[in-house]
């Protein structure tokens, strides 16, 4: 018997299979989206995963194997509902390894050799171009190495992933998702990955074009992130470590990779795309033409009817949609709030409560698919909003966003007069968190302060629900079980409305599901 029977290995058994081993237990993975169009390795990808391994206790070996056995269950289920249980179990599976211990391992017994063009500090002088992001020296290397390492154990999961969800995340984003899975692992900001950050940011020169990128709704400031995700999950998991090779090394496999990628950033998103007009050169100091340049281009539409009939058969069972929002909740709700609503079919949507819709629904579409939806689809979608609004504790914000407009002529208008509060300073400095693009004020009005983003969409919003009273299409008997002091016949925005619309943006962009919580817990959390 093997003296490694009890231990956990990993094993290449060809291009297109994968296979962790544990007591003579075996799950099988498809590697395939790693290999496809490569030549057979001339190494063990797993070689030195194996050895570290093998010094682990066997109480170890088996959490881990445990984990990988959860994964592999959840893996075989379809690809919408993977994420948020898959990042779970990849957090899990990172609890049972300690990146120091494998540092220590590489330092004392790993057989892997450490190039020899690797200084063991930095010294800044004149001679020398670069500056400390830019550079590895041996200790540095030795972290890379010992990330590269546990990377590993995450190649059969991968693997796995991205052959299932390749079609759904997209060519482009397939590995941004799967680097994703380790967002809540220790890993994200231990001492090797965040020199890897700091590495790919500095090595992407400022005055590149990202056109192409920003077009496709993808920033210059989340290219850098893009790239390293593509390195962890294409690279580092993958390379040869052995260090044979003095001139064949990860930093160089890394430097080379993002000047791949700097060169077919175009290939990657929209493709070439040149400017179809020219402005006059500002003057200094003046910033009347550095606004975003998007509707100076016109992108030929991709969306076909193929894709507009797949979104809009995604939303059409509303009990569906309403339990991936929040698992928990009474489907009666949706029958009482699809009654409800039925006046809406004859009136006119107004956008805000559409933008409100969007928000609430951000956790299972995007955003634009709702405006591909027919009148009947598009109700029926603000029946589950309203109704997984109202059980999470959002009343107003409920009450709102299907409501109808009373015009003057119907009704004295009562609308709240008294003094509105705003939002708080704590709001605002975490919407200026999750939401960090601001937007420049246009004219040459310099006094104008840059105002965040979500703020400006908040305040709109708002003034909306504030400037008119309110038809409610609620159910009475959500009224009556809340005990609300809510009239149907006519409603006005409480005086807090911007409070509340701001504390509900921030808990969706925060939590994964944010309607699975109570509104007062849920916020009390953040």
């Amino acid at each position: 018997m093997s003296d490694h029977f009890n231990k956990l290995k990993i094993n290449l058994v060809s291009k297109q299979l994968a296979q962790t081993v544990f007591k003579g237990e075996v799950l099988d993975w498809n590697i395939f989206p790693y290999f496809k169009g490569n030549n057979a390795l001339t190494y063990d990808v797993f070689e030195q995963i194996n050895d570290y391994l093998r010094t682990l206790p066997e109480d170890n070996c088996a959490a881990l194997f445990e984990v990988y056995k959860k994964i592999h269950t959840l893996l075989e289920l379809p690809p919408a509902t993977l994420d948020l249980d898959l990042k779970l179990l990849v957090t899990e599976l990172f609890r049972h390894t300690d990146i120091n211990q494998v540092k220590d391992w590489i330092d004392l017994r790993a057989n892997i050799a450490i190039p020899s063009v690797l200084e063991d500090m930095y010294v800044e002088s004149d001679e020398n171009t670069g500056n400390r992001n830019r550079t590895y020296i041996r200790e540095d290397y030795k972290w890379l190495i010992a990330l590269s390492v546990l990377l590993r154990l995450m190649t059969p999961i991968w693997g796995e992933y991205i052959s299932k969800t390749s079609k759904e995340k997209g060519n482009n984003f397939k590995e941004y998702y799967a680097a994703e899975l380790l967002r809540d692992t220790y890993l994200q900001n231990s001492i090797p990955m965040v020199k890897l950050k700091d590495f790919v940011l500095e090595n992407i020169p400022k005055k590149k074009s990202m056109i192409s990128a920003t077009m496709a709704a993808f920033s210059e400031e989340d290219f850098p992130d893009w790239v390293t995700r593509l390195i962890v999950v294409r690279k580092l998991c993958l390379e040869d470590i052995r260090g044979i090779n003095n001139d064949s090394h990860l930093i160089k496999v890394m430097f080379q990779y993002i000047r791949h990628r700097l060169k077919t950033v175009d290939n990657n998103f929209l493709g070439i795309i040149k400017e179809k007009f020219t402005t006059e050169t500002n003057t200094v100091g003046d910033d009347t033409n550095n606004l975003s340049k998007i509707e100076g281009y016109k992108i030929r539409q991709k969306l076909s009817a193929g894709d507009v009939a797949s979104i809009r058969h995604g939303l059409s069972n509303p009990y569906l949609v309403a339990q991936k929002l929040c698992a928990n909740i009474d489907l009666a709700l949706i029958d009482e709030a699809l009654e409800a609503l039925e006046p809406l079919y004859m009136q006119l949507i107004d956008n805000a409560q559409r933008a409100l819709l969007q928000y609430v629904l951000r956790p299972v579409c995007t955003a634009p698919s709702l405006l591909l939806l027919n009148k009947k689809d598009l109700v029926q979608t603000m029946a589950v909003g309203q109704a997984v609004l109202w059980n999470a504790g959002w009343h107003d914000v409920a009450a709102l966003m299907t409501a109808i407009p009373i015009t003057d002529d119907e009704f004295l208008n009562l609308q709240f007069s008294g003094v509105r509060a705003r939002i708080t300073r704590a709001q605002y400095d975490r919407l200026d968190y999750l939401y960090p693009y601001n937007k420049r004020p246009q004219g040459k009005q310099r006094i104008i302060k840059n105002q965040n983003a979500a703020v400006a969409e908040i305040e709109k919003l708002s003034d909306v629900f504030i400037n008119t009273d309110w038809r409610l299409n609620i159910p009475q008997v959500w009224i009556d079980r809340a005990r609300l002091p809510f009239k149907i016949a006519r409603y006005s925005a409480p005086a807090d409305i911007k409070v509340k619309i701001a504390d509900l943006v921030i808990a969706i962009a925060e939590k994964e599901k944010p309607f699975d919580i109570i509104k007062d817990s849920l916020i009390s959390a953040v």
